[in-house]
């Protein structure tokens, strides 16, 4: 017997011819194994470098981004007699946590502090006295009254806030963003003429409108919030408040947020 080399040559094929051969069936299992996806995946990952002019204006673009802090958005936290501290507190320590991206100011009707409850409506006590930043106006800069800072008129037009004359700085502004709380106060509050049509010019005009609990109650009672889905606090829809008040609103009971 003989014995033959598993690696040696076939009889009769050149050693040349056969590592052809091989290198080809080698080529052809690699592009039957490589997927064309993963191919253009590999190419669209390979790093590329950038030259020229268009290089250079991308980067300052890139670098003038960065360099250019966002303008913080305006947050209006309109204060009234009674409103729930929790539902002040809480959203305002978030949001004013990020002071590149909200600016916190504290408005009311008039400039004198505002009461506060801390759950006085199921047996809790008052709360602390808030003394607002800012007023509650309506302006318009062609009107004499948005001039003197003093306007109470929906007519004289969009909805702002204008420091107190205790306020260190800032000046007039228009919300970018109306946060309305709950809290015992909201059932009288409901019937203030004034604050219900700042709060509703608020819904017409502004970026963002949001409630906490039995803000919305509040909120219904300007229409502002008409033919849109609302919740509120289980107590207050159960004895159908927020729905008396709103009437037009397509109140979600077991709706957490909305």
């Amino acid at each position: 017997g003989t014995i033959r080399d598993e690696g040696a040559r076939p009889e009769g094929v050149p050693a040349r011819a056969r590592s052809r051969r091989l290198d080809a069936g080698v080529c052809a299992r690699s592009r039957r194994e490589t997927p064309p996806a993963a191919v253009a995946n590999a190419r669209r990952r390979r790093p590329q470098t950038l030259v020229g002019p268009a290089a250079n204006a991308r980067r300052r673009r890139s670098q003038n981004a960065m360099d250019t802090p966002p303008t913080p958005l305006v947050v209006a936290v309109v204060l009234f007699d009674g409103f729930e501290l929790l539902d002040v507190g809480a959203p305002c320590e978030l949001l004013g946590a990020v002071a590149s991206c909200f600016r916190l100011v504290f408005a009311a009707e008039g400039a004198e502090p505002v009461s506060s409850s801390c759950l006085a409506v199921s047996g809790g006590q008052p709360g602390p006295a808030v003394v607002p930043t800012h007023r509650l106006i309506f302006g318009d800069p062609e009107a004499d009254a948005f001039k003197a800072g003093l306007s109470r008129s929906s007519d004289a037009g969009a909805p702002l806030v204008v420091p107190t004359e205790g306020y260190p700085y800032g000046q007039r502004v228009v919300p970018d963003v109306v946060l309305v709380p709950g809290g015992k106060g909201v059932r009288t509050a409901v019937d203030n003429v004034f604050l219900n049509a700042w709060l509703r010019k608020s819904a017409e005009t502004t970026k963002i409108v949001f409630t906490v609990c039995t803000g919305s109650w509040l909120l219904a009672a300007t229409g502002g919030i008409d033919g849109r889905h609302a919740t509120s606090n289980n107590a207050a829809l159960a004895a159908a408040g927020p729905q008396t008040a709103g009437p037009r609103v397509a109140w979600l009971a077991s709706a957490r947020w909305v």
